[in-house]
């Protein structure tokens, strides 16, 4: 996977050939993730 601060994000496009740097809800997706995961071990 690219990593999430790769500038290669921002090139992407989405449906309708519309620019989508799919990064940032990908980068919120992780910090949920992150989240949960530690409030469920705590």
């Amino acid at each position: 996977m690219i990593d999430l601060t790769d500038k290669k994000w921002k090139e992407f496009e989405g449906g309708y050939k519309i620019p989508y740097d799919a990064s940032v809800p990908l980068k919120k997706l992780e910090q949920a993730s992150t989240h949960a995961i530690r409030r469920m071990f705590k």
